[in-house]
């Protein structure tokens, strides 16, 4: 899929965070930000959207973790 990917999806990000992908960085303005992946396979999105089982626990704190991060970088201006 190339060097990065970009989602704008934060379940999606905390499910690619949950099976191991890098997030790289947050970019774009406040509002509108977007999670910076690296190593995304074509796998990964079809996992998602067919509902592949992921540990729960993970995936809630990959989801806390990202959502305050989103929250965290709209508050520097």
């Amino acid at each position: 899929m190339g060097d990065v990917f970009r989602t704008h999806d934060l379940q999606f990000a905390a499910f690619l965070v949950t099976i191991g992908r890098l997030l790289l960085h947050l970019d774009g303005p406040p509002g509108r930000r977007q999670f910076v992946f690296a190593g995304v396979l074509e796998q990964d999105i079809s996992d998602f959207l067919n509902g592949k089982t992921v540990d729960g626990r993970r995936l809630l704190d990959a989801h806390r973790t990202l959502k305050g991060l989103v929250l965290h970088e709209g508050d520097r201006r």
